[in-house]
């Protein structure tokens, strides 16, 4: 019965639109759904392919990147090197975005890489550097897997000037849905994004092997009010690099 009922809502689909013809994004996207509830991943990836392209032309970047998530999320559920072909995906998008749409993928593309690390750390973990293949991220070791994450996070805040006159509503098809209150303390795509990339910064295990000057927190201004926490001047040796970076980035935050 549930086979014949998948048919049959299949077959009104196809009647509903018979030329397949562009019906607008949420119709679309309504299809698409449809089709994934329905265990129809083909005929899904048919569909999302049809909204990335209209999206690529029409410039829409909230669109674009959504169909991104879309067409990577079937890969990995129809391939068996679905997790591969999905970062390739992203890595050849964000070859040619340029901001802000780049700096969301590059955000994206840094959690997939943290989230396969998660997933493999033990096979991972017994990498060795000689056997590194560049294409290949099952060879990477665990240095180099957290060092293109943080380098990811780091390219993500660049162009900081678009991404705070950015505001969240613009990408509203891919950002959780929030309460009203929470979204005043984050209406830029600058504030969602520093966040994300804080949580690295700011995480011990983002680091492996300690700098050869290791920055350590000890001025009481940290306790102190948010006004003199945001201006307050640390000493930072040379160029900002993770704790530092991530502190640095909560001033910014905070002011």
């Amino acid at each position: 019965a549930f086979l014949f009922s998948g048919v049959f809502a299949t077959t009104l689909i196809i009647f509903n639109n018979p030329e397949n013809k562009w019906r607008g994004y949420e119709q679309e996207w309504n299809t698409t759904d449809s089709l994934i509830n329905l265990q129809l991943p083909e005929s899904a990836l048919v569909f999302v392919e049809e909204i990335y392209d209209h999206a690529k032309a029409e410039n829409n970047g909230s669109q674009l990147i959504k169909s991104l998530i879309y067409l990577s999320k079937l890969n990995i559920a129809m391939l068996e090197d679905g997790e591969m072909q999905a970062i390739e995906l992203f890595k050849s998008e964000i070859r040619t975005a340029n901001a802000p749409v780049k700096n969301i993928l590059q955000s994206m593309l840094a959690e997939v890489y943290e989230n396969y690390l998660l997933d493999y750390y033990y096979s991972i973990y017994n990498n060795y550097d000689d056997k590194i293949q560049e294409s290949d991220i099952s060879t990477w070791t665990t240095k180099k897997m957290k060092g293109e994450i943080y380098d990811l996070y780091v390219s993500s805040i660049k162009d900081t000037d678009i991404l705070k006159s950015t505001p969240v509503s613009t990408y509203k098809e891919i950002l959780w849905k929030v309460a009203p209150e929470y979204e005043k303390l984050r209406p830029t795509l600058y504030d969602i994004l520093a966040h994300r990339a804080l949580d690295n910064f700011l995480s011990e295990s983002t680091y492996l092997t300690d700098p050869a000057y290791k920055y350590s927190i000890s001025d009481t201004i940290v306790f102190a009010d948010n006004r003199k926490f945001a201006e307050h001047n640390f000493y930072f040796n040379d160029t900002l690099f993770g704790k530092e970076l991530g502190l640095s980035l909560l001033q910014d935050l905070t002011r």
